[in-house]
């Protein structure tokens, strides 16, 4: 049960007060559409100059956030993805506003087994970047990773103390360094939940234990060098082991809030299209989760003529399709702007008529 902590209260009460009067009305405003009104919104963008205090602003959505899911049977997740390493682990403490200073931060999901077994049993802050958490096929990752790969698979399929699959996990780290770092790190010192999820998910991955034993006679000697075709073999087997933990991973956070902060550099994330954006659209998708995205304003007005790498309007349409979750009201969206954008031409007899679509869309982008 999570319970009200002695002055927890207070806790929250104390950041809302700390805000400036604009950036608590955003507050109220961005925290009304998420939870209390009739239709709420479940994703919402904040989107202001630098130097505004969108963090602050973060901070009092996630204290009115755990105000109201006080009292749950179950543990809150606070989920906080942004594109550098150093900036989310400064900020996820700095979202932290609970007394109890305990965080998890992985640089990626694989590794959150490390990380998982310290979470709280109330209100938990997480944090990882984005690029090394969902791209991880045909690629070999860390070598933390292999290690948990390695171990977790050894238990799921019994191949015992034999060199080949050593070899297989070891890829570019020095022999010595390997085989004494496999010797020390353990499974059983990685969560346990995850690590038994995974192991029953290899136990039915014939497909992959077909891509193991293949590869086996060619790593059972030690080479300083392996042909091509076995490497890339080698790699795509380690990229998709990579990626069903990643899976699991999804699974077990059930967050309730996900903060995106500078989403504008990691965007292909909200394009359900792209591959590498499914596993981050299973956080965005679970159950009574709320989305808050948090940039600079990531629009030009009007792209130069030099600039052909970029496509504002569609990069706004993309953007606006994420937050709605509506393939029609994006398009009576897109319909609304066209309207609008044919009238700024006949300005000098339309004012009035594009005055009004002007307020339409103002207050379909207000929700």
């Amino acid at each position: 049960m999570t319970a009200t902590r002695p002055g927890e209260e207070k806790e929250f009460s104390e950041v809302l007060t700390g805000l400036k009067d604009f950036q608590k009305q955003t507050v109220e405003y961005v925290f009304k559409k998420l939870f209390e009104d009739p239709n709420a919104s479940r994703r919402f963008l904040v989107a202001d100059e630098v130097g505004l205090g969108k963090t602050l602003v973060a901070r009092g959505i996630i204290a009115k956030t755990l105000k109201k899911l006080q009292g749950r049977k179950k543990s809150t997740d606070i989920l906080y993805i942004c594109a550098n390493a150093d900036i989310a682990r400064q900020n996820i403490n700095r979202l932290n506003i609970t007394k109890n200073k305990k965080t998890t931060f992985a640089t990626r999901l694989t590794l959150m087994p490390f990380n998982m077994q310290h979470l709280d049993e109330n209100i938990n802050f997480i944090a990882f970047t984005p690029y090394t958490s969902f791209h991880q096929h045909s690629s070999e990752g860390r070598f933390e990773e292999r290690i948990l790969l390695y171990h977790l698979l050894k238990e799921a399929w019994g191949f015992g103390n034999k060199a080949g699959p050593k070899n297989i996990f070891q890829c570019q780290v020095k022999a010595e360094n390997w085989h004494r770092v496999l010797k020390k790190q353990k499974y059983k010192e990685f969560d346990e939940e995850i690590g038994e999820l995974f192991i029953e998910n290899m136990r039915g991955r014939k497909d992959l234990r077909a891509t193991f034993d293949e590869l086996l006679p060619h790593f059972n000697v030690r080479k300083k060098k392996y042909p091509w075709e076995i490497n890339k073999k080698r790699l795509q087997f380690i990229g998709e082991l990579r990626h069903s933990l990643a899976s699991i991973c999804v699974e077990s956070l059930d967050p309730n809030l996900v903060i995106l902060d500078e989403f504008q550099r990691f965007r292909y994330l909200l394009d359900k299209d792209e591959v590498v954006s499914r596993l981050a659209q299973r956080l965005f998708e679970f159950p009574g989760v709320r989305v808050l995205l948090l940039s600079a304003t990531p629009y030009k007005m009007f792209s130069m003529s030099h600039e052909t790498d970029e496509d504002h309007y569609q990069d706004l349409v993309q953007t606006i399709g994420f937050l709605f979750n509506d393939d029609k009201k994006t398009e009576a969206f897109k319909n609304q702007l066209k309207n609008y954008r044919n009238l700024l031409y006949r300005l000098d007899r339309e004012a009035y008529k594009a005055k009004q679509e002007k307020e339409k869309l103002e207050s379909i982008l207000k929700e």
